[in-house]
């Protein structure tokens, strides 16, 4: 992660990796957007406020933004209190509701913010956070199925959902990387690569629950994580980056098109860059100035005209709609230091 901590090593991260300098303008514009729209209680978004602030919250820590940064440090100190007040209010159960995980959103909810708990732990080293994520990343564990996946409300049975596994696999990731040896943790992303084999088909696509039932919006999902936990370029990582690639031919990169779908290019923004090469080459050329030309002046980003699975929130102008497109998108955008290869 040094690679976000100043100005320096993000200049020169993004001119190894082709970013351009209007993108760097463009993620603090999108950071003030987000300082300026922050709860008055530190939290984010007026609806599903955990994986808002947790997503938000990675967006500062992308850009190497802590308590003590003379811009966004208060903004950064509120939302993780927020989160470390709610999260041992509900006993490391960051999707904050009673009784359980709430609706289906609720298991996306508390990885993200797990996720962002972890990456704040790793930079900091802040002790009374370390409680903390050891309750919400025993939870992650303990909620894995059988397969190797996970399912909504952290439920068991045969068929795992890649979408909800992808952000358990970011979060145990960034957990072993805190290197607080936190029980099961090893074990359990040693097990989530079963599963991720089990749904990739024989074309390299990765599927929702089953192999080839997506066309190739959950490849990214499939070769980041695959990658995130091996290191290792292995056939799996090779054939999931050719079929994505292969598929915006048909389905253009085009922030305004009806085949956008944000979810997606996050993942695919991560897996191509780690990945390099010709692959990066051309997703770079595709992605960036897509998300860069599609700003508002305000510097949150627009709804999308997508029509991709579960993309209600990309369309949503009002709600947690701003939020989550304008953290996608600076995340995007971040991907040149934010976890940037050796």
């Amino acid at each position: 992660m040094s690679s976000r901590l100043s100005s320096a090593s993000r200049a020169a991260a993004m001119a190894k990796f082709g970013g351009k300098d209007q993108a760097e303008r463009s993620v603090v514009r999108g950071l003030r957007w987000l300082k300026q729209h922050q709860n008055e209680d530190g939290s984010w978004s007026p609806e599903f406020r955990p994986s808002m602030t947790g997503f938000a919250m990675l967006c500062f820590l992308g850009h190497g933004e802590l308590p003590d940064s003379p811009e966004f440090g208060q903004t950064v100190k509120k939302g993780i209190d927020w989160l470390y007040a709610k999260g041992t209010e509900f006993d490391g159960r960051l999707s904050m509701t009673e009784g359980g995980w709430g609706s289906n959103a609720g298991v996306y909810e508390h990885a993200i913010a797990t996720y962002a708990l972890a990456e704040y732990y790793a930079m900091t080293r802040e002790e009374r956070i370390a409680g903390l994520l050891k309750q919400a990343v025993t939870h992650i564990v303990q909620g894995q199925d059988m397969n190797g996946g996970w399912q909504y409300q952290y439920s068991k049975g045969p068929k795992s959902d890649t979408s909800v596994s992808g952000w358990q696999i970011q979060a145990l990731k960034a957990a072993y990387l805190t290197g607080l040896g936190i029980p099961g943790v090893e074990e359990a992303l040693d097990k989530s690569m079963l599963n991720l084999k089990r749904v990739q088909a024989e074309n390299g696509s990765f599927g929702y629950r089953n192999p080839g039932d997506r066309d190739f919006s959950l490849d990214g999902v499939g070769v980041l994580c695959t990658y995130f936990w091996k290191q290792d370029k292995d056939r799996s990582v090779r054939d999931g980056i050719e079929h994505m690639l292969n598929m915006t031919d048909q389905k253009p990169v085009k922030y305004k098109g009806d085949s956008a779908d944000l979810y997606a290019w996050y993942y695919d923004t991560q897996a191509c860059l780690t990945f390099g090469g010709k692959s990066w080459d051309k997703w770079n050329r595709l992605f960036q100035d897509q998300i860069l030309n599609n700003q508002s002046f305000d510097g949150s980003w627009p709804p999308v005209n997508s029509k991709a699975p579960g993309s209600e929130l990309q369309r949503k102008p009002d709600g947690a709609g701003p939020y989550y497109r304008t953290c996608l998108c600076t995340l995007m955008l971040e991907v040149f230091y934010r976890y940037a290869p050796r």
